[in-house]
């Protein structure tokens, strides 16, 4: 049998070689983004982080592999609980603000709200490919509001309240020695300040300077609280300090209610006695809050302990509640004691005129 000539043999060859380079020039060569997921991670843990969340979130990721068209990459699903203390809306705003700052495509679906929980779908997107997608959650089942009362004596509770870096809503008598420069404080804090207006009880108690006194006209009532208002920088609202003679009087409290709807401003009863305000307030369609819990009445620590417990569980059967303190140290240090607890039962701290007003 006679060989295959040397040119046939070189030609073969030379044709399997320009049909293997043919064929893989022709085809596609696969892309990877399998990186892009945990860069994303990454970017969601940073934006987090900036925005104050540290070890409470818990991480659950769940990786799968797409392949398709040529195009390999990674789909991470994961989870974030994010606690009580983080505003949800600028949570979820700073995470889709950010992440298209980085050139992400985000879609960001809210699925339910608090009570009892918020939660929230956000699908993280890079080059038309679904990269992330993470279950936010929130748990909320109450909300609750510090009020601390009697701001205005001295300074000795500053230390412990400047630690508590959560809304609390301050309650500061006209025209003491240090009422003007702590409502300046903490309204600079940017919590919310409302004037503890004196007012006369039945045990005819001094109330202190400012005070409406029983046998007061309508006129000098709001010249009064007028005044009041004037002495405390920043005010937003009042509640009473002592008053039972007063918020137990129908008269009076229209006047009173009256006025402080034409300043836009809220009233909170600290509920000395069995008060009329909520009873004016419906006539004059003027909805005014309304104290659940003291929690200092006993200058201890368990029994204050006891008493934001107490208001805990009020606020979990009501879904809100309002306790009112002191400006004491002790009362500040239990309160920053209590934080933690509070939170991990799911109860978020708010100042006072968030919480709806008795109806």
């Amino acid at each position: 049998m006679k060989k295959p000539s040397v040119f046939l043999n070189c030609l073969i060859v030379f044709i399997i070689s320009v049909t293997v380079l043919f064929i893989n020039g022709c085809a596609r060569k696969i892309v990877s983004f399998t990186d892009l997921s945990q860069n994303s991670q990454q970017q969601i843990v940073f934006v987090m982080t900036k925005i104050g969340l540290k070890k409470e979130f818990q991480f659950n990721p769940v990786y799968k592999e797409n392949f398709s068209n040529n195009t390999r990459w990674i789909t991470l699903s994961c989870e974030y609980r994010i606690p009580p203390n983080l505003d949800w809306n600028t949570t979820l705003a700073e995470i889709d603000r950010f992440m298209k700052l980085n050139n992400y495509q985000v879609v960001v679906k809210n699925i339910d709200k608090a009570p009892p929980e918020n939660i929230a779908v956000v699908s993280i997107s890079k080059n038309n490919l679904c990269i992330m997608e993470c279950t936010i959650r929130q748990k909320i089942i109450a909300r609750i509001a510090f009020v601390i009362d009697d701001l205005g004596h001295n300074t000795h509770a500053l230390y412990y309240a400047t630690q508590i870096n959560r809304p609390i809503t301050y309650a500061v008598l006209p025209n003491m020695l240090k009422s003007k420069k702590l409502a300046e404080i903490f309204s600079r804090r940017g919590d919310i300040i409302i004037l503890h207006q004196p007012m006369m009880s039945n045990h005819g108690y001094d109330p202190g300077p400012g005070a409406i006194l029983p046998d007061m006209t309508r006129d000098q009532i709001i010249e009064t609280i007028r005044k009041n208002f004037e002495a405390v920088p920043n005010v937003r609202g009042m509640n009473n300090h002592m008053g039972s003679l007063i918020t137990t009087n129908p008269d009076k409290m229209r006047v009173i209610l009256q006025y402080l709807r034409e300043r836009n401003a809220f009233f909170l009863d600290s509920f000395t006695s069995k008060s009329v305000s909520i009873k004016v307030a419906r006539d004059l369609q003027f909805p005014v809050y309304k104290r659940d819990v003291f929690i200092d009445n006993t200058h201890d620590r368990s029994a204050i302990y006891h008493q934001i417990d107490k208001l805990c569980n009020k606020a979990v059967s009501k879904s809100h509640a309002i306790g009112i303190g002191h400006f004491y140290p002790l009362t500040m240090q239990c309160i920053l004691e209590k934080i933690p607890d509070i939170e991990r039962q799911g109860i978020k701290l708010v100042y006072v005129c968030e919480l709806p007003r008795e109806q």
